[in-house]
């Protein structure tokens, strides 16, 4: 009788160690190497929440950053929600298959796009919100996205264990859950902004420090960018009225420019010429070139025979936006037309 129970004892002892070396093997293959895969998608998300918050923050405080179709206010808000959702769909993973093809295409479209404002000449690719980044530097990252993707993906145990798993549908729930809580007070705020615009009879009514300027809307009226016009240093005579009295009377011309704008540094020299040839000609009409803060950041080199233009400056309390180059005809203060060069 003893014998007996001592041999199953030991037979019992015998089971449970069996089952549970079984089971610590089974675990340390659950735990092994993190794929390539987990690690990338990762990345990826956080490099799109990082891109949809700075772009978000950007429309909630300033207008878009151009008049292209790729820079147009409604474009961006709408780039701002699919980042959103993607970037937390890349971090719940409900579909491996799918979430990696839809990566390629998603990251080989970002591409493209840097690629084609890299060619064009944009100083910033605006994935970045108010962060200026080079399009090149962004091709780069966005076409090294693509080929690690190409490279890594899920595997198909990763993609039979949650098609499998019963919780499927419970990540797919929490994935739209997160966007929809993040998403709506983002498009709110985006909607919401209103920046403060220069009325006609050059009254600015708001105290948001940057100002919204369109001249298309001066055509017909006094310029109202007069009283916040001031002298370029070293263009002021002692004996010279100041340009803003200047402006108010007589033909002029008047260019509106950054001097870290790459449109400007083209266009400059050809109203250089202009001023000279109008000079030659004894014409009445003169050209001034209205420079829009910060002043100088671009390391701007003014064109050779310039000094028939007039320079001037905006005033650097307020923060102006407008597209520029932007060019206006004057006639005794009135804005009688846009004007472009071969006019």
């Amino acid at each position: 009788m003893c014998e007996t129970l001592e041999n199953s004892s030991g037979c019992t002892c015998e089971r449970l160690v069996d089952r549970l070396m079984r089971r610590c093997a089974t675990n340390r293959t659950r735990s092994g190497p993190v794929e390539p895969w987990q690690i990338l998608r990762v990345v990826l998300a956080l490099v799109l929440l990082v891109a949809a918050v700075l772009k978000c923050h950007q429309l909630a405080t300033r207008p878009a950053a151009g008049t292209g179709l790729l820079d147009s206010r409604w474009v961006l808000m709408v780039a701002v929600e699919v980042e959103l959702l993607f970037g937390i769909w890349l971090l719940g993973n409900p579909l491996p298959k799918a979430t990696h093809v839809a990566a390629l295409f998603c990251f080989g479209a970002f591409a493209a796009v840097s690629l084609y404002k890299g060619i064009t000449g944009a100083v910033s690719c605006g994935c970045f919100g108010r962060v200026e980044v080079s399009p090149w530097y962004t091709f780069t990252l966005d076409l090294g996205a693509v080929l690690a993707l190409l490279r890594w993906g899920p595997s198909h145990a990763s993609q039979t264990s949650v098609l499998a798993s019963r919780k499927l549908a419970l990540r797919a729930g929490l994935v739209a859950l997160a966007w929809f809580s993040a998403g709506l007070p983002a498009a709110v705020v985006m909607g919401m902004y209103q920046p403060a615009v220069l009325s006609g009879d050059g009254i600015i009514q708001s105290e948001d420090g940057l100002v919204v300027l369109e001249p298309e809307k001066w055509v017909g009226a006094r310029l109202p960018l007069l009283p916040f016009i001031e002298d370029a240093p070293g263009h002021h005579g002692a004996r010279e009225i100041p340009l803003r009295d200047r402006l108010a009377r007589g033909q002029w011309i008047v260019v509106l420019y950054r001097e870290d704008c790459p449109r400007c540094r083209e266009e400059l020299p050809r109203y250089a010429e202009l001023a000279n040839r109008l000079r030659q000609e004894g014409s009445a009409r003169r050209v001034a070139a209205i420079e829009i803060p910060p002043y100088g950041v671009g390391k701007f080199v003014r064109p050779v025979g310039a000094s028939a233009i007039v320079f001037g400056r905006l005033s650097d309390r307020r923060e102006w936006f407008v597209e520029t180059p932007a060019v206006l005809r004057l006639s005794n203060e009135v804005c009688v037309k846009r004007h472009v060069i071969d006019q």
